[in-house]
């Protein structure tokens, strides 16, 4: 969801529930108008098909889709096209896997560099959709997604979602980072509705021993269809559930998204909900989709975007080895990325499946682990790198606990920043922490790296004394 700025999120949490709900349902009916069109059924209908076909087609598809990907770039976006021309190459030259090989990789860095030349002169800039993203790294990054391209991801969404028998139009209960609950809010409902799109959105911010239970009963009396939300907070509510013996909430699965998850997530979230757990790897850039399906295989979806996993010198990794994961997304010809490496790291599989689906597949994700903030009543905060998403000015950001009222948040600045960019930066955190925490916004010149070549994004210095007993002893630290 969007949340407007400062003044119309200040009216929304100060409206009451009926308003807000009413609120989220606008939203919900415009954004369904948006991308269930005629190109969105064409697409959901080819995937529904092409997914039982064998990997030879699929990746013969895929080829067919590539090679027009690549004229068009070389044609209309000035960045590949001079890149290219450097390197003495042209699309007719490109006519297998190792040619393509041969292109450059492109990083978030020179992406953000270079913004103004990747956008594709055969389209309306006025009629695509800017997206922001940080990434795990807190790295702010623009691009522009076209409408086709905004309607085809929805459709390899509710393609995953049809895995677990969900069918489009189902109910849909969320528990993400949508901040559609006040976060100073003490009391519940801890949720607003979206008629339009028959959906339970729930607020991750307040996730509490005390507030938990309300959760339940919200979740009890919405009896949703399907469940989607990030691994954290799913996690939290599944052990809340399994310690009150409440067994009567059963989606027909549930979606994990955004973060890491972990064995012992997987298993606390299967028991208390009594369904599949479904992992599901996408990204705001629109390159790369990497779907789980009832057998458990992750499976790349080379409909999507040409998948590599890269070693350090840019060469394949072998199976089962550990490499960075590196997309070329197929559906976004107003901004295409070609060889995009996205900072994630994956270890490829080899074999089909037990499922019947063609393709390829991945053995695990490695990429995205995060850790928490806690407040002093309990309250777990994950994700919280939307914080600086939309801060331009912000080229990096870490984020360390080192009290349990305070954080300090540690930026990389680009030129011009400015005082107001710090109010913009401490605003969305109260949009999304409240104001239990006191924050120090601390300019750097660097953030220090670890050994993979990532920093935490999250850093949690408190001790394990000082944190609240409710606690689950797993949650990674």
């Amino acid at each position: 969801m969007a949340y407007g700025n400062q003044l119309a999120r200040t009216i929304y949490y100060r409206s009451p529930v009926i308003l807000q709900d009413l609120a989220c349902t606008a939203y919900g009916y415009q954004h369904r108008r948006r991308y269930r069109t005629p190109h969105f059924w064409s697409c959901y209908r080819g995937l529904q098909g092409n997914q039982w076909k064998s990997t030879a087609d699929i990746l013969t598809l895929q080829w067919e889709r590539l090679t027009q990907l690549l004229r068009h770039a070389f044609t209309y976006v000035p960045y590949y096209r001079q890149q290219w021309t450097k390197l003495g190459l042209e699309p007719g030259d490109i006519r297998c896997l190792d040619d393509f090989r041969k292109l450059p990789l492109l990083d978030k860095e020179t992406l953000r560099e270079n913004a103004g030349l990747l956008f594709s002169s055969a389209h309306d800039k006025r009629k695509c959709y800017p997206v922001h993203t940080s990434g795990t790294t807190g790295k702010q990054l623009t691009l522009w997604v076209s409408p086709e391209a905004y309607e085809r991801e929805y459709s390899f969404r509710w393609h995953h979602y049809s895995w677990s028998n969900t069918a489009i139009g189902a109910k849909v209960a969320y528990l993400a980072g949508h901040p559609v609950v006040d976060p100073d809010l003490k009391n519940p409902p801890f949720s607003r509705r979206n008629y339009a799109e028959r959906s339970l959105i729930f607020s991750s911010q307040h996730l509490s021993e005390r507030n938990l239970p309300h959760y339940a009963d919200e979740l009890q009396a919405f009896a949703p269809d399907m469940i989607e939300g990030y691994p954290s907070s799913l996690y939290l509510l599944a052990h809340c559930l399994n310690a009150a013996g409440i067994r009567n909430i059963r989606p027909n699965g549930i979606y994990a998204t955004s973060e890491t998850l972990f064995d012992f997530q997987r298993q606390t979230i299967e028991r208390a909900f009594g369904c599949k757990v479904f992992n599901w790897y996408g990204n705001t850039e629109r390159a790369g989709n990497i779907t789980q399906c009832p057998a458990g295989s992750l499976h790349i979806q080379h409909e999507h975007a040409v998948t590599e996993v890269l070693d350090s010198a840019g060469r394949p990794v072998a199976d089962g080895e550990t490499g960075t994961l590196t997309f070329t997304g197929l559906g976004n010809l107003a901004f295409p990325l070609i060889r995009y490496a996205i900072g994630d790291t994956a270890v490829p599989k080899r074999g089909g499946c037990a499922c019947g689906r063609g393709g390829e597949l991945i053995d695990r994700i490695v990429g995205r682990v995060e850790d928490y903030v806690v407040s002093s009543d309990g309250r777990y905060f994950g994700r919280l790198d939307h914080i600086f998403k939309d801060t331009e000015k912000v080229r990096e950001a870490q984020i360390t606990q080192d009290r349990v009222d305070h954080l300090t948040f540690r930026i990389v600045t680009n030129p011009g920043y400015t005082g107001e960019d710090t109010n913009e930066i401490l605003r969305q955190a109260q949009a999304r922490l409240g104001t239990i925490f006191g924050i120090d916004i601390v300019r750097v010149d660097k953030i220090e790296r670890g050994k993979n070549g990532k920093f935490r994004f999250v850093v949690c210095l408190l001790k394990p004394e000082e944190k609240p007993s409710f606690a689950p002893s797993e949650i990674p630290v």
